[in-house]
């Protein structure tokens, strides 16, 4: 509740204090209990990715403080989580109006924008966000995001640069910052990126995919085929991991191989363009060498 009534978790000192109350502040400290439990529990449903039911907390909180700006932000990301855009840019504007400073909103109604593709408001966002905290590191990397998005990979590569410079641990951004790379030709830098984010997160199962598809382009198939397996152990049921690996082998020429893994992928999702169309290509090498007696 807030300094003068206590802890509003704890039930016995409410029910002492509000013996001590008229009804007109009884009922405001029970209404901002129930208020700060229906936060807490918004707040917990969206971390689990239960968007639905925090928003369903966040509107009954609502009926009781219309205007209380830490409902309206959690449910403007449990929105935002449902691709809701319009809805969630419509409880960040409640917060900004009421507290316009406050980066966080900023920064996630600069993310709902982007899904809309509306970038110039976006970058107004970011920029307003970043004026208020040049240390907020998210920023920078949501940024940078939009701007790769755009195809601005330099200035995209800044915007990482920044972000890991405040937060060197961010898996997240050392992986983008190895695609913005990669897009650009560098792909010795790419591949160092993908490595840091594995170190970070050796679960990473994209990472060590992609740093595969880096090291394929170098070369260095044998390296590449083990961090694919390493990719697979990770999440075995990834048809995009069988694709990408039986790509690696393809361009090894061990196309029997090469099928089987995009055997593997089609099995997971039989609509896998790339898969089908890479497995004829095999196919059709493998028919060419038998059909010449080639060992």
């Amino acid at each position: 509740i807030n300094a003068e009534y206590g802890d509003p978790a704890d039930l016995f000192v409410v029910g002492s204090v509000c013996k001590k109350l008229n009804k007109l502040q009884r009922d405001r400290v029970l209404r901002r209990l129930v208020v700060n439990r229906l936060n807490s529990l918004g707040e917990y449903f969206f971390t689990h990715e239960c968007n639905e039911a925090a928003i369903r907390c966040c509107d009954k909180g609502l009926i009781l403080e219309p205007e209380n700006i830490t409902l309206l932000y959690t449910k403007g990301n449990a929105l935002l989580g449902t691709d809701r855009w319009m809805e969630a840019i419509v409880c960040y504007d409640l917060v900004l109006n009421k507290e316009p400073k406050h980066t966080k909103a900023l920064n996630d109604k600069g993310n709902a924008l982007v899904d809309a593709n509306r970038y110039v408001e976006a970058m107004q966002c970011y920029e307003r966000a970043l004026e208020i905290d040049p240390n907020f590191s998210i920023v920078w990397y949501n940024k940078g995001n939009m701007l790769y998005k755009q195809g601005m990979v330099g200035e995209a590569i800044k915007c990482f640069n920044k972000a890991l410079e405040l937060s060197p641990e961010d898996s997240e951004c050392w992986y983008n910052k190895g695609h913005a790379l990669r897009y650009q030709g560098d792909i010795d830098g790419a591949i160092d990126c993908f490595f840091k984010a594995i170190e970070i997160d050796p679960n990473d199962a994209d990472a060590w995919n992609h740093r595969a598809n880096a090291l394929r382009v170098k070369g260095n198939f044998d390296l590449a085929v083990k961090c694919h397996n390493r990719a697979i152990k990770i999440n075995p049921k990834d048809s995009n991991s069988w694709n990408y690996k039986g790509w690696t082998l393809h361009c090894q020429e061990k196309y029997l191989k090469a099928i089987g893994c995009y055997e593997k992928a089609l099995n997971l999702n039989p609509k896998h363009y790339d898969a089908q169309r890479r497995k004829q290509i095999a196919l059709e090498h493998t028919a060419l060498i038998l059909s010449k007696g080639l060992p």
